[in-house]
């Protein structure tokens, strides 16, 4: 058990599918990861049901073909001279027409099932890659990728948060900017801009843009906390930790920038908006 060994002394990466209980702080060590555990159990499942990999031999039939145990390798089979779905030809016939097509990740990229925060993920690729795989559309005519960001960071459910506000500062951030989960409608948990976790997300996305929203609800703070790196038992970190033992014990160091009480719901240009807020934006953008 030698490799066995070494994962569990080094820590397990993030990106890794499999997790022991030493590496779950003690407070989820008893808590079900209800519906985020069951589905990316069902997708690792899933992926290995379709894949060829999956048949494990064959055995002669009376006909004298071979028949597979995977049920992927048979549907392969059937398909064989089908043509290509439609959807895939919809949307390269119009990109090749010369029309715009827009597609939508629905949730965060720590949820995604191979780059987020394993196992507090979701069954699916909401990152940028996986708008091709699940398109049809190639890489190479994907020509922008626009990441949505909040001036702050949310996330539902279980999973690593270091900048989480569990007092009148997170209930009034939650209050303020309506955040309840879209489809659970379980209240999201909230805290300051992160922006290790924003550095990640452009990397990972490959972002040419960033849109920033709900700037407005930082409205009214005399001061605003951006977290620009972590803590990790003593060692400074400017990047996302690599292992959940490390994620767990990260704690954000923040720098504080002046804040605004000026109404800006109504602003449409950065002309519009104070002075403060707009330094606000500009230093994010450093990050």
């Amino acid at each position: 058990m030698p490799l066995l060994g070494s994962i569990i002394k080094s820590g397990i990466s993030l990106r890794s599918k499999i997790s022991f209980e030493r590496h779950r702080p003690e407070q989820h060590q008893r808590k079900v990861l209800r519906s985020c555990r069951k589905s990316a159990a069902a997708a690792m499942r899933y992926r290995c049901r379709r894949s060829p990999s999956s048949c494990r031999g064959s055995a002669a039939t009376g006909r004298g073909r071979t028949r597979c145990s995977s049920p992927a390798r048979r549907n392969a089979t059937r398909a064989r001279g089908r043509a290509a779905p439609p959807k895939l030809l919809v949307l390269n016939n119009a990109l090749d027409a010369g029309k715009v097509v827009l597609l939508e990740g629905g949730q965060g990229t720590l949820l995604d099932v191979d780059h987020g925060t394993y196992p507090f993920v979701t069954s699916s690729n909401p990152t940028a890659g996986g708008a091709c795989s699940g398109s049809g559309i190639g890489p190479t005519k994907v020509t922008r990728v626009v990441g949505i960001l909040k001036a702050y960071t949310t996330r539902v459910g279980s999973g690593p948060f270091p900048t989480e506000l569990l007092d009148d500062d997170g209930e009034r951030l939650r209050t303020i900017g309506g955040e309840r989960g879209v489809t659970t409608g379980r209240p999201r948990r909230c805290g300051w801009f992160d922006a290790p976790i924003a550095r990640y997300a452009t990397r990972v996305n490959g972002l040419t843009d960033i849109f920033l929203t709900k700037l407005d609800v930082l409205t009214g703070w005399e001061k605003i906390p951006v977290c620009v790196a972590y803590d990790i038992d003593g060692t400074r970190s400017d990047e996302l930790p690599m292992t959940q033992t490390e994620f767990h014990h990260a704690t954000p160091v923040y720098e504080y920038l002046d804040g605004w009480s000026q109404d800006i719901s109504a602003a449409r240009s950065l002309a519009d908006l104070p002075v403060a807020a707009r330094r606000y934006i500009e230093f994010l953008e450093q990050w």
